[in-house]
Protein backbone atom coordinates (compact mmCIF):
# COMPACT_ATOMS: atom_id res chain seq x y z
CA UNK A 1 0.00 0.00 0.00
CA UNK A 2 1.28 3.42 -1.14
CA UNK A 3 2.18 6.02 1.76
CA UNK A 4 -0.36 9.24 1.62
CA UNK A 5 1.66 12.14 0.14
CA UNK A 6 2.85 14.53 2.20
CA UNK A 7 0.51 17.64 2.41
CA UNK A 8 1.45 20.96 1.74
CA UNK A 9 0.80 23.75 4.40
CA UNK A 10 -1.07 26.60 3.60
CA UNK A 11 1.80 29.02 3.26
CA UNK A 12 3.56 26.86 0.45
CA UNK A 13 0.16 26.59 -1.54
CA UNK A 14 -0.01 30.08 -1.61
CA UNK A 15 3.63 30.87 -2.57
CA UNK A 16 3.15 28.88 -5.91
CA UNK A 17 -0.23 30.74 -6.51
CA UNK A 18 1.32 33.97 -5.87
CA UNK A 19 4.19 32.92 -8.21
CA UNK A 20 1.90 31.49 -10.84
CA UNK A 21 0.11 34.52 -10.69
CA UNK A 22 2.87 36.75 -11.38
CA UNK A 23 4.30 35.11 -13.76
CA UNK A 24 1.32 34.86 -16.27
CA UNK A 25 1.05 38.95 -15.17
CA UNK A 26 4.41 39.58 -16.65
CA UNK A 27 3.56 37.51 -19.71
CA UNK A 28 0.81 39.93 -20.68
CA UNK A 29 3.00 43.05 -19.68
CA UNK A 30 5.59 41.65 -21.68
CA UNK A 31 3.32 41.23 -24.67
CA UNK A 32 1.78 44.87 -24.19
CA UNK A 33 5.30 46.22 -24.37
CA UNK A 34 6.40 44.08 -27.57
CA UNK A 35 3.14 45.41 -29.74
CA UNK A 36 3.64 49.05 -28.52
CA UNK A 37 7.56 48.73 -29.74
CA UNK A 38 6.31 47.37 -33.29
CA UNK A 39 3.91 49.97 -33.59
CA UNK A 40 6.73 51.92 -32.68
CA UNK A 41 8.85 50.34 -35.15
CA UNK A 42 6.01 50.51 -37.64
CA UNK A 43 5.76 54.17 -37.51
CA UNK A 44 9.25 54.62 -37.67
CA UNK A 45 10.42 52.56 -40.55
CA UNK A 46 6.91 51.25 -42.19
CA UNK A 47 5.15 54.73 -42.50
CA UNK A 48 8.19 56.36 -43.84
CA UNK A 49 7.38 53.87 -47.22
CA UNK A 50 4.40 55.38 -47.62
CA UNK A 51 1.99 52.91 -45.90
CA UNK A 52 -0.69 53.67 -43.21
CA UNK A 53 0.58 53.74 -39.74
CA UNK A 54 -0.81 51.46 -37.51
CA UNK A 55 -3.17 51.47 -34.44
CA UNK A 56 -1.82 49.93 -31.14
CA UNK A 57 -4.63 46.95 -31.49
CA UNK A 58 -3.73 46.28 -35.15
CA UNK A 59 -0.12 46.14 -33.81
CA UNK A 60 -1.04 43.77 -30.51
CA UNK A 61 -2.64 41.25 -33.89
CA UNK A 62 0.62 41.57 -35.71
CA UNK A 63 2.65 40.32 -32.58
CA UNK A 64 -0.12 37.88 -31.82
CA UNK A 65 -0.04 36.67 -35.53
CA UNK A 66 3.16 36.28 -36.15
CA UNK A 67 4.28 34.66 -32.62
CA UNK A 68 1.52 32.01 -33.98
CA UNK A 69 2.87 31.37 -37.22
CA UNK A 70 6.82 30.98 -36.33
CA UNK A 71 5.72 29.40 -33.30
CA UNK A 72 7.56 25.84 -33.38
CA UNK A 73 7.08 23.48 -30.50
CA UNK A 74 10.35 22.01 -28.51
CA UNK A 75 9.87 18.39 -29.98
CA UNK A 76 9.51 19.21 -33.40
CA UNK A 77 12.52 18.63 -35.74
CA UNK A 78 12.52 20.24 -39.15
CA UNK A 79 12.41 18.67 -42.38
CA UNK A 80 11.71 15.07 -40.70
CA UNK A 81 15.47 14.84 -39.49
CA UNK A 82 16.16 12.93 -36.44
CA UNK A 83 16.68 15.12 -33.18
CA UNK A 84 20.61 14.77 -33.06
CA UNK A 85 20.83 15.72 -36.87
CA UNK A 86 18.64 19.08 -35.45
CA UNK A 87 21.18 19.29 -32.26
CA UNK A 88 23.91 19.49 -34.84
CA UNK A 89 22.87 21.94 -37.00
CA UNK A 90 22.06 24.64 -34.67
CA UNK A 91 25.11 23.99 -32.93
CA UNK A 92 26.98 24.66 -36.40
CA UNK A 93 24.72 27.16 -37.56
CA UNK A 94 26.06 28.86 -34.02
CA UNK A 95 29.01 28.42 -35.40
CA UNK A 96 29.15 30.05 -38.40
CA UNK A 97 30.27 27.01 -40.21
CA UNK A 98 26.61 25.83 -41.64
CA UNK A 99 25.91 27.57 -44.76
CA UNK A 100 21.92 29.72 -44.30
CA UNK A 101 21.23 28.29 -47.80
CA UNK A 102 21.89 25.19 -49.61
CA UNK A 103 22.04 25.11 -53.74
CA UNK A 104 19.08 22.86 -54.71
CA UNK A 105 19.69 19.89 -57.50
CA UNK A 106 18.41 20.55 -60.87
CA UNK A 107 17.60 17.56 -62.91
CA UNK A 108 20.61 18.25 -65.67
CA UNK A 109 23.13 19.73 -63.40
CA UNK A 110 25.16 19.19 -60.41
CA UNK A 111 23.25 22.45 -58.73
CA UNK A 112 20.64 24.74 -60.21
CA UNK A 113 20.43 28.65 -59.76
CA UNK A 114 17.70 28.65 -57.22
CA UNK A 115 18.56 27.84 -53.76
CA UNK A 116 16.19 27.02 -50.67
CA UNK A 117 16.48 28.78 -47.29
CA UNK A 118 17.48 26.11 -44.07
CA UNK A 119 15.05 26.24 -40.86
CA UNK A 120 16.76 25.36 -37.60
Amino acid sequence: MIAPAEELSLEEKTDGFVTGVSVVFLMFIALFLEAFVTLLFWRWFVVSLGLKPLAYWHALGLVLFVGFIRHRADNEVPDGASPEVSERRRRLAATGKWPLRRPMRSDKQGYGASSEVLTS
